[in-house]
């Protein structure tokens, strides 16, 4: 699934990733990796950080890297081009060998198997863009309603614009392209299986949204009441004055801090449908208004000295 950490101070910018890697194969086995790069410098000021769906099945059963698209897309890519042209741009390009049909087949496979596992009838499925929603009956006759998401590229860019100015972009292909942090915002954003880095900065987890005791509660309040609320519980980090080495421990914090979490613990007793997805060395990159993108930790092909 991939954890991509992201801080923006008055030094500078800095993107962690870890190098762990989820892939089911068509026949449900689940192979892993931890040797996986995930950060790609677009130009000497801007970065994109990949998490989410990383292969694109073809029709002939091929499988290509969406990493090669981010690398074929840089090569066009001119050192003045603004952080929302390029995101407009990559969106695009991406999108357009998104397999839309292969992935609406494979969720629809999915959703059958899961509803023949549960014992369950299914009544009706059907296609809406990026979502698949259908309807299902229990053994006592009750109908219940889902949703399911394709999997999406999920992309993060971030990085200086000409007159030195921070911005930050997500990307969800298929799906939006979100403005996270407007020119000169100073903050943290993080992509990915990011529940844990929530919890230890936001004080919650988003899945609370989802639980019904707290839904119910909600009732009555507008979504800007309940931020509002929510947001006291945030953890007050001085972004603007931290130094950039203290961002650099900070981003590196937290993306160990999900994998340790994840290597004793199995998901949240409320959602048992995440698997530990974030391991492996963590690469980190700086980027500063007067310097060229720098790796500050970058791994390298190596003996493999512990086999």
């Amino acid at each position: 699934m991939t954890l991509i950490v992201n801080i923006a101070t008055y030094e500078g910018i800095v993107i962690a990733s870890d190098s762990k890697q989820i892939q089911t194969e068509r026949n449900n086995l689940v192979r892993a990796s931890e040797n996986i790069t995930k950060i790609f410098p677009i130009n000497d000021k801007v970065v994109v950080s990949l998490a989410g769906l990383a292969f694109f099945n073809k029709p002939d059963g091929k499988l290509e890297n969406v990493a090669d698209y981010i690398t074929d897309y840089a090569k066009t890519v001119k050192d003045n081009t603004s952080i929302e042209t390029i995101a407009n741009e990559l969106y695009n390009y991406i999108l357009q060998r998104y397999p839309l049909e292969l992935q609406q087949n494979a969720t629809e496979e999915n959703i059958k198997a899961q509803v023949a596992m549960m014992g369950n009838e299914l009544i009706s499925i059907q296609r809406q863009n990026d979502l698949i929603k259908f309807k299902a009956r229990d053994p006592q006759g009750n109908i219940k309603e889902g949703i399911c998401q394709l999997q999406p590229v999920d992309i993060l860019i971030a990085g200086y614009n000409e007159n030195n100015e921070t911005e930050i972009f997500e990307l969800t292909i298929p799906g939006t392209i979100q403005q996270k942090r407007q020119p000169n915002d100073y903050g943290g954003t993080w992509v990915g299986q990011g529940d844990v880095v929530a919890r230890l900065i936001l004080g919650y987890d988003g899945r609370i949204f989802v639980n019904p005791f707290f839904q119910q509660k909600f009732q009555g309040s507008t979504q800007q009441e309940i931020q509002q609320q929510l947001g006291l519980l945030e953890y007050k980090i001085p972004w603007s004055t931290l130094p950039l080495q203290d961002a650099i421990e900070l981003a590196v914090f937290l993306i160990k801090t999900t994998a340790t979490i994840q290597k004793y613990t199995d998901s949240i007793i409320g959602d048992d449908h995440q698997i530990a997805a974030v391991g492996g060395p963590i690469d980190v990159v700086v980027i500063t208004p007067n310097d060229k993108v720098k790796w500050i930790n970058k791994k390298q092909l190596h003996y493999p000295d512990n086999l």
